[in-house]
């Protein structure tokens, strides 16, 4: 249902018990702890040659204008030396420092440190231990004294072993944290975000940084989780449990899209619209936690309680018919809490594909964006007018006029923004006669056009797309839709094989809003496909002769990829079995023969009779002969006496 403008008082009177009332049916039979499976996904673990400790006592005020100087980890674990950053609330360093150690990076002159950690660090230097004043740039020094342990001049106290995972989007590095770390969590946390990552690419429409990859690290002494190309998550909180996530995953990783890295530098191009101040920042990143974990349902438990806290909190607003200019939009604090909650009612009033529209309209949109992120007076002519801007931006996707919507929260709408057209709203229906075709194949695609009602929307243009991953869209044509709606178009796929998405985009009209929507297809070449049998039967063959030759160690893993491997083939994806197909094959070739541990033989110790066998002999013959002579003497006597007798 949509809310009509002139009928936005009522709907806001009534919103709270018809969330409740949603939420009771949405959730009836389902545990508010449901949690979701996932398929693992590979991580490889990697030794590591020493481990890092960096050590910087400031208030966090301090740490928001400065940042510390290390915070990048990636040249640490780049050399294969695990990295560790205290808290920025730390008053002293570590006690495991001793026991856990091989490096100290100071960020902070050491005679300013106190008494205790001078003297700690004096034992550490004592016991062989490096410490890198906060003179001397680590960044410079670090691969120099990675060589050193290489080459084994320096030694790492502990064992250390780090779990890494490496795709296109991320790379993460999960150290083994007792009583936080599991492999298997891990195995599930990766996959998730790699999940998150597809699910905010797909809402915002574009890739962070340029397509840049994002990197994502773990700081046992840290409470604060912080976004970036480089995400520092701090697990001493229980919503950083790998599995099910917590929403700081999915919170920071959000930032990495919609947020900004100073003036002018936006992680993504439309991220300057919904950034215009902490506070919307953080509005967003609780959305689109929200937004996904209602979608996959990893952990139903928080979105029930986010759903309720927001439902109090615009109930709360209006009750005491609160201010926005009077709230602090600096963020990180409850006031922005009623923003969370106008953002959440409009979501789902409206749906929450309302956001996938608004980014792909504010990419195609003249409307300014703000060259600023520090707007928190929203009194100020500046950023009521970005803020304007938002809500305009906001209306075309949602399809309704929101302007009142946000006049009865007493927000200010700037005349320049007021005087602009919001159109209504029009639903885009895309279809593909199939989604795997070959190339060459012929390939429908057909639209369907209607009005908010239902009704169809005759002799409206509609341009077609086709789009590959970082190129342009490539137009295939157009079509205008006839009496029901309906327009289609049908083309070979002359295309190169790989995966694409089909685009349908209608521009518009005085009445009516544009619209988008997106389909995927893959196209095979037929050269693969006959690759593909072929390298999965020299696998099974493989795997057969190793079988026979008693190479079993190691061939639970080849049947493993060739398992995926043919389910890839059956899927149309022969790309994808190929690469299988080859690690089965390889698994197989490199398989060896069980190995069975035998204790070695001792040698066997002689006994008391083998050692002393000579002098038994000698003393057998010696009483042998004294046994003879004994009988010959008594013989002779015996003669004797006879002869005297």
């Amino acid at each position: 249902m949509r809310l009509k403008p002139t009928l936005v008082g009522l709907a806001l009177s009534v919103l709270m018990v018809s969330m409740a009332i949603d939420w009771t049916d949405a959730t009836a039979g389902q545990s508010p702890t449901d949690i979701r499976e996932i398929q693992p996904s590979e991580l490889e673990r990697v030794k590591y040659l020493a481990r890092a400790y960096v050590y910087e006592p400031q208030d966090f005020q301090a740490f928001e204008k400065t940042c510390w100087e290390y915070e990048d980890f990636r040249p640490f674990y780049n050399n294969k030396i695990e990295i560790q950053i205290d808290d920025y609330d730390a008053s002293q360093i570590k006690d495991e420092l001793f026991t856990e150690y091989d490096i100290i990076v100071l960020t902070t002159p050491r005679d300013t440190l106190s008494q205790h950690d001078k003297s700690i660090l004096e034992e550490f230097e004592a016991s062989k231990g490096i410490v890198m004043p906060s003179g001397r740039n680590a960044y410079k020094e670090i691969s120099a004294i990675r060589c050193r342990f290489e080459s084994s001049q320096l030694r790492s106290k502990q064992e250390i072993y780090i779990w890494e995972y490496h795709s296109t989007n991320l790379d993460i590095y999960y150290p083994e944290v007792e009583g936080w770390f599991t492999l298997e969590n891990a195995q599930k946390n990766a996959a998730v975000l790699e999940q998150f990552y597809r699910f905010a690419e797909d809402v915002v429409d574009e890739r962070p940084f340029h397509g840049g990859k994002i990197s994502i690290a773990f700081f046992k002494y840290r409470w604060m989780s912080m976004a970036g190309q480089i995400v520092r998550m701090g697990i001493l909180r229980e919503e950083s449990n790998l599995f099910p996530p917590g929403w700081a995953f999915y919170h920071e990783l959000t930032h990495d899209f919609t947020g900004y890295d100073g003036p002018g530098l936006m992680r993504t191009s439309t991220a300057g619209y919904v950034s215009i101040n902490i506070a919307f920042g953080e509005t967003m990143a609780q959305i689109f936690a929200y937004y996904f974990d209602s979608t996959f349902k990893y952990d139903m438990g928080s979105v029930q309680e986010m759903k309720s806290f927001w439902a109090s909190k615009l109930q709360e607003y209006e009750n005491n018919k609160v201010d926005p200019y009077a709230l602090n939009w600096h963020g990180h604090n409850e006031d922005q809490r009623h923003f969370e909650a106008m953002i959440f009612y409009i979501s789902e009033t409206y749906g929450w594909q309302t956001w996938n529209f608004f980014f792909r309209i504010a990419k195609q949109s003249d409307i300014p964006q703000p060259d600023r992120v520090d707007m928190e007076d929203l009194a100020q002519k500046d950023a009521s007018l970005a803020f304007s801007r938002f809500v305009y931006l906001l209306s075309l996707a949602a399809g309704e006029d929101l302007r009142p919507l946000f006049k009865n929260w007493r927000f200010k709408i700037e005349p320049e923004v007021e005087s602009l057209k919001v159109y209504r709203v029009s639903h885009l229906e895309l279809n593909l006669s199939s989604s795997s075709v070959n190339v060459g194949d012929v390939l429908t695609i057909s639209v369907k056009i209607t009005d908010v009602d239902g009704n169809p929307i005759q002799n409206q243009k509609v341009d077609f797309y086709f789009r590959s991953v970082g190129e342009s869209p490539k137009s295939i044509g157009n079509a205008t839709t006839d009496s029901s709606g309906h327009a289609k178009i049908s083309l070979k796929a002359e295309i190169d094989a790989g995966r694409y998405e089909v685009v349908a985009f209608y521009r518009g009209s005085k009445e009516h809003g544009q619209r988008e929507e997106r389909a995927t297809l893959t196209v095979h070449s037929l050269k693969p496909m006959s690759d593909a049998s072929k390298l999965i039967a020299n696998a099974e063959e493989a795997i057969r002769k190793a079988e026979e030759e008693g190479r079993t160690a190691g061939l639970d893993r080849a049947r493993q990829k060739l398992a995926e491997a043919r389910s890839a083939y059956y899927s149309g994806l022969y790309d994808v079995a190929i690469s299988l197909a080859k690690q089965a094959l390889k698994l197989a070739e490199i398989a060896v023969a069980p190995t069975t541990t035998t204790v070695p033989k001792l040698p066997a110790q002689p006994n008391w009779l083998q050692t002393n066998w000579f002098y038994m002999a000698v003393l057998a013959t010696v009483t042998a002969i004294a046994i003879i002579l004994l009988t010959k003497l008594r013989s002779k006597r015996g003669a004797h006496a006879d002869e005297a007798t």
